[in-house]
């Protein structure tokens, strides 16, 4: 879906590097699922919240100046 909207992004996976788990977990406050969507250091949520903010117009907004 980002690619669709043409919104760069870095996937981590999480599940391969020790030290990306451990700051997955400190961002995210514990969360246990993925995607976890963080913005400019701000945690979004997952999918679903994402798509939200998509929806209500707000997802620009968050987006780092370039």
């Amino acid at each position: 879906m980002l690619q669709k909207w043409n919104i760069e992004y870095g996937e981590v996976a999480i599940d391969r590097d020790n030290e990306a788990m451990r700051e997955f977990a400190e961002v995210t406050q514990g969360a246990r699922t993925v995607p976890q969507i963080i913005i400019d250091g701000k945690l979004i949520g997952g999918f679903t919240e994402l798509t939200e903010l998509h929806m209500d117009g707000d997802l620009d907004h968050l987006m780092p100046s370039e």
